[in-house]
């Protein structure tokens, strides 16, 4: 997911996970993944997914490139 930068800080990002949860849990799923970088550009990113209730699952060293490790974070859907 990627919302344009001069939209950010607005609730878009925060209302596709919404919308995507609600459409998940009605579909019968329990959990929701996703994946992030490593690098310091995506700080930002790994907060916004936190403060949306999501926690680190797994830290996959060099999984891009080296020294670019893929975050795995992890949700509980539908309570």
């Amino acid at each position: 997911m990627a919302v344009d930068p001069a939209r950010q800080n607005e609730g878009v990002g925060t209302a596709l996970i919404a919308e995507l949860a609600t459409r998940l849990v009605t579909a019968g799923n329990r959990v929701l993944i996703v994946e992030t970088s490593s690098l310091e550009g995506y700080t930002a990113t790994q907060a916004f997914y936190a403060a949306l209730g999501f926690t680190r699952e797994a830290r996959i060293r060099d999984f891009y490139e080296d020294g670019n490790d893929k975050i795995v974070l992890w949700k509980r859907l539908g309570g």
